[in-house]
């Protein structure tokens, strides 16, 4: 073959190599905040009084096939604290004294921060 024919296969391929890693970017990203969407929903539903939730670390556990999330709560009243939760398992949770009074439901819109610092508001 000629030099120009192998230039153009190696050109379209780099192409079509690029293309499939942007989307395959595109759709983990997607699929990372709508998880992240839910654990702002499932926090927001075990916890009263909740003014913004910022979600630090989420993470896979092969071995128990659960995603945990830890998660900073900031309260109506200025309050703040810490809780690990286990996605999908509403209720469970690991969080101090201040976690544990402050069980409820939030009703009001909540402002979510996610981990790529991008943020949205939540009914």
């Amino acid at each position: 073959m000629k030099k120009q024919t192998w230039i153009a296969i190696l050109i379209v391929s780099i192409v079509v190599i690029l293309g499939i890693g942007i989307g395959v970017k595109a759709h983990m990203d997607r699929v990372e905040i709508n998880q992240e969407r839910q654990i702002a929903v499932q926090v927001k539903q075990m916890f009263k009084d909740i003014r913004e939730i910022e979600i630090k670390d989420v993470h896979y556990n092969s071995s128990t096939g659960y995603t945990h999330a830890n998660v900073n709560v900031c309260q109506n009243d200025g309050a703040t604290f810490f809780v690990n939760i286990t996605l999908g398992e509403p209720k469970t949770f690991v969080g101090g004294t201040e976690a544990m009074r402050q069980q409820g439901k939030t009703e009001q819109e909540i402002e979510v921060f996610y981990k790529n610092r991008e943020s949205e508001r939540i009914k």
